[in-house]
């Protein structure tokens, strides 16, 4: 089958939409206002860490020079590592001008204004540009830039080309398909060509999903920075038949995954997500830095237990949400659960577990997730410390087309099983 989309940025990312920008604080202060009576006012107790042991990561991955377009998760990492970068700029200007900035109105000015510059830097618009061209290529397609600096190009395939492409995707440039791209696992939904219609709203799901999980598993972060990409689908731009929710929208018709199905029942089902616990977690650390200026944030834990955090992910079989939760253990060991379901589309559930372990020197994640276990995903990471700034950190994956979580990652749809490692150095400061 021959085709030719185009997937339009549209500045659908949060900074580059300014309609999307104002829903999104309207919301939050909404949230937040909600929220003063009854939960802001324990946010001292329950959020507030004015110690400054926190840490950021500057990472490189062996997995940037790969020159493989379908390498898709591993850039997730340096979307986080360039929005954490961004929020310590934000720290650094707060202390240095905290005398002025000491009233709530400045300090909700001063979190407003830094996350216009983070959303400005044009990491997240590429993410989002670099989801579509990596299921493309996973797809069997061929991914090539719309427009950048005034033409045609390919779209960048390693970390040189993708870091270019932070300026260029300001151009207008989106990212087209054409070519074979049916390659699909035979066990695959109906839809598939919405894994790659919805690459990018996908990706910028998987942002906010991982920023939150090294959020809890790291025990405490910074306010700054923060990303609300699980509402990616209810504030994705432009709205209508040409936009990536109403193409996905109009293939899952076409296709009977849901034959009733409407972009407007598909930002409905995501605009759930903003009472996430990650969001609320946003709203409570709003509230105690306008009020009394921490800055440093906890994980909102009941009794040990990660108040869970949800994403919606288009797939193959339709619209997903994805439930994730923690318990800590102790300081050194925490569990991760997650369960994801088609909430509209065929019948089909995947659950997941995870597990954390800090050893001192080193350090361990393993998750697995699928339908079965002959369908299942796996993930494990080891880091080792080398001295007080840098640490080493090994990662193995196992993708499964055939789920949800693989169809979004996997290098080769049309294989059931593709296999994946990196190692990446990174520097804590």
């Amino acid at each position: 089958m021959q085709v030719q989309t185009f997937h339009s940025s549209g500045f659908h990312r949060l900074a580059t939409s300014p309609k999307s920008r104002r829903l999104f604080s309207s919301l939050l202060v909404v949230g937040c206002v909600a929220l003063a009576g009854a939960t802001c006012q324990t946010a001292q107790a329950q959020e507030a860490d004015t110690s400054p042991a926190v840490r950021d990561t500057f990472s490189i991955s062996s997995a940037y020079f790969e020159n493989n377009y379908a390498n898709n998760v591993d850039y997730a990492q340096f979307t986080i590592d360039a929005h954490s970068a961004s929020g310590r700029l934000a720290m650094y200007g707060y202390d240095k001008f905290a005398d002025l900035l000491n009233g709530p109105w400045s300090r909700v000015a001063y979190v407003g204004a830094t996350g216009l510059l983070t959303g400005f830097m044009g990491v997240g618009l590429s993410y989002h540009e670099w989801g579509h061209a990596s299921r493309v290529v996973a797809l069997g397609g061929t991914a090539t830039m719309s427009k950048c600096l005034g033409g045609g190009c390919p779209a960048p395939r390693d970390f040189f080309g993708y870091a270019a492409s932070q300026f260029y995707t300001f151009e207008g440039g989106s990212v087209r398909s054409s070519g074979r791209i049916d390659q699909a696992n035979a066990s695959s939904g109906k839809a598939f060509r919405s894994i790659d219609i919805g690459g990018g709203v996908n990706n910028d799901e998987l942002v906010a999903d991982k920023y939150a999980e090294q959020h809890f598993l790291n025990g405490s972060g910074h306010l700054f920075g923060s990303s609300a990409g699980n509402l990616s689908i209810a504030l994705y731009s432009p709205k209508g038949p040409n936009g990536d929710v109403g193409q996905a929208a109009s293939h899952y018709r076409a296709t009977g995954v849901d034959k009733q199905i409407t972009e407007r029942d598909l930002i409905n089902i995501n605009k759930l997500s903003l009472i996430s616990g990650a969001n609320i977690t946003f709203a409570r650390s709003l509230y105690e830095f306008a009020v009394n200026g921490n800055y440093i944030t906890k994980p909102w834990t009941i009794n040990g237990f990660l108040v869970p955090n949800q994403y919606n992910y288009l797939s193959s079989r339709g619209i997903t949400r994805k439930w994730v939760s923690g318990y800590e253990w102790n300081d050194t060991t925490k569990l991760l659960g997650s369960y994801e379901y088609v909430v509209r589309g065929d019948k089909f559930a995947e659950p997941g577990v995870g597990i954390y372990k800090n050893f001192g020197g080193w350090d361990a994640l393993a998750k697995v997730s699928g339908k079965t276990v002959s369908w299942a995903n796996w993930e494990t990471a080891f880091s080792k410390r080398l001295n007080k700034n840098w640490k080493l950190t090994a990662t193995a994956y196992v993708w499964d087309s055939r789920s949800l979580l693989g169809e979004r990652n996997s290098l080769k749809l049309k294989d059931d099983k593709t296999r994946q490692g990196s190692v990446a150095a990174a520097y804590e400061y």
